[in-house]
């Protein structure tokens, strides 16, 4: 069944899926792009990384991940 060269989701169930995977594709690497960003930041710059990176500031830059990621 799972090599099989039917798809019982139907069309959009497959594009569907397949959105799906590229978005969250697209997240993966932009968190690790933004993550490795931030703690080179946090390395250079120890003092004022404590205050730029924040609770408030780390959601705001997850949400422009995902928004952006659409």
């Amino acid at each position: 069944q799972l090599f099989s060269y039917t798809w019982t989701l139907g069309e959009f169930g497959c594009k569907f899926i397949l959105y799906v995977q590229h978005v969250s594709m697209i997240c993966s690497v932009l968190n690790l792009t933004f993550l490795s960003i931030e703690r080179y930041y946090a390395v250079i710059h120890p003092v004022r990384s404590r205050y730029l990176c924040t609770f408030s500031q780390a959601r705001k830059v997850i949400i422009f991940i995902w928004l952006s990621a659409f």
